[in-house]
């Protein structure tokens, strides 16, 4: 399984493999063992926009991303979140890299690797947006630029619902 995995990382999107998850859909919930202890649900976020990663401490452009995607889960502290699903088969390589990172945004682990196999990226990374309806607004496949994910920041921030009077 990590080799295919590791091919998808790497390869352009194949046409052959399901499509999975796409903009305007309601983004499936899950949940899944959270780093920080306990269990997470996606539905738990509801109300707030969320940028859900799926990356590998084996994918070099997951690795390269993701000091990016903590910084901006720190900068959207109160406006939505970051959470990256990990999809490793196993935790350690993954617990070391962010350890060694001194990241802190949320984890979830997905080793059976039941999440992705709905969610049908084609590509690792992927990156989705999810609007605090639960509504995927935007799929992004492949690694990110950091003015790409300083774009999802702007994205999120106008996702973000009006305060209740």
């Amino acid at each position: 399984m990590k080799f295919l995995l590791a091919l998808l990382c790497f390869l352009a999107p194949l046409n052959v493999l399901a499509a999975g998850v796409e903009v305007g859909e309601e983004a499936p919930d899950f949940t899944l063992p959270s780093r920080s202890g306990g269990d997470l649900s996606l539905s738990s976020l509801r109300g707030q926009p969320v940028i859900l990663n799926m990356w590998a401490s084996w994918c070099s452009p997951c690795v390269k991303e993701m000091p990016l995607f903590d910084a901006l889960h720190d900068r959207l502290d109160g406006v939505g979140t970051v959470l990256a699903l990990n999809v490793d088969e196993q935790r350690a390589p993954a617990e070391a890299l962010l350890s060694r990172g001194k990241l802190d945004l949320p984890v979830v682990w997905d080793e059976g690797h039941a999440v992705i196999k709905g969610w049908g990226p084609k590509k690792m990374p992927t990156t989705f947006v999810i609007d605090a309806a639960g509504v995927v607004v935007e799929r992004l496949e492949g690694e990110l630029t950091e003015e790409e994910i300083a774009g999802l920041e702007a994205k999120v921030r106008a996702l973000k619902p009006p305060a209740a009077p």
